[in-house]
C-alpha cells in the first residue's frame, strides 16, 4: 500500500469517533443539557427550536418506537393509543424526569423540574 494512502486511512481513523451513540444516549445527554424533554402526550419533543440533526433524528427514532409500544398496548388492552400515551407520560414526568431536566405540561409550556 503506498504511503500516502496509509497516512491517510490512518488519520481518517483518529478523526472518526471511536463509537456512535446511540439514540437512547443521544437523547439522555440532550435532556441533561436542557434540550430535549418529555411532553404531555408521551412523546419527547425538543424544547428550543432548533437542535442539531442528530438529536432531532434520535427523538424521531424514540418516538416511533414509543408510538408503536403505544399501539401494541393500546389494542391489548382494548383503548385508544393516545389514552396509553398519556397515562404513560404522567409516569414519565413523575417518575423519570430527573432535576433539572425540561417536560412539556397539559398547557403545551415547557417547565423544568
Amino acid at each position: 500500500m503506498p504511503r500516502a494512502l496509509t497516512i491517510l486511512l490512518a488519520a481518517a481513523l483518529v478523526a472518526a469517533p471511536a463509537v456512535a451513540q446511540t439514540a437512547p444516549q443521544i437523547v439522555e445527554q440532550a435532556k441533561a443539557e436542557g434540550v430535549v424533554g418529555e411532553r404531555a402526550d408521551g412523546f419527547l419533543g425538543v424544547v428550543p427550536s432548533q437542535v442539531d440533526s442528530d438529536i432531532k433524528q434520535a427523538v424521531d427514532e424514540i418516538n416511533i418506537q414509543r408510538r408503536a409500544a403505544y399501539t401494541r398496548l393500546a389494542e391489548k388492552q382494548g383503548v385508544s393509543v393516545d389514552a396509553v400515551a398519556r397515562v404513560t407520560a404522567e409516569k414519565l414526568i413523575a417518575e423519570k424526569v430527573d432535576s433539572g431536566e425540561y417536560y412539556m405540561n397539559a398547557s403545551g409550556q415547557w417547565v423544568k423540574k
